[in-house]
């Protein structure tokens, strides 16, 4: 069963603010619309790939940064946890992580 979103205005805030790490939005995932969701929810710190890295930047580049900063990372890009090097990245990172 998946979830839709409906309209803005249907959003449920939480009472409380919410006391998760901060997120880190993949490129593959930005856009205006999923980025001002994500940003509209009280206590959520949301960073965004193109405000620290260059757009054509290697995956391993935000994976090191969102690790070191102990950010959750949100990417849209299912076959990455095959791909070796970036799990290389994953390590040199130190995050807790799962796929």
């Amino acid at each position: 069963m998946s979830m839709r979103l409906g309209p803005r205005s249907s959003m449920k805030q939480p009472k409380e603010p919410l006391d998760i790490p901060p997120i880190f939005v993949d490129r593959c995932l930005v856009s205006k619309i999923f980025v001002a969701r994500l940003s509209a929810i009280k206590g959520l710190e949301i960073h965004v790939h193109d405000d620290y890295l260059p757009q054509d930047a290697d995956d391993d580049e935000w994976i090191q940064l969102s690790g070191k900063k102990n950010w959750i990372a949100l990417t849209h890009d299912f076959r990455i946890r095959y791909k070796a090097h970036y799990w290389e990245a994953v390590k040199r990172s130190g995050p807790d992580f799962s796929t």
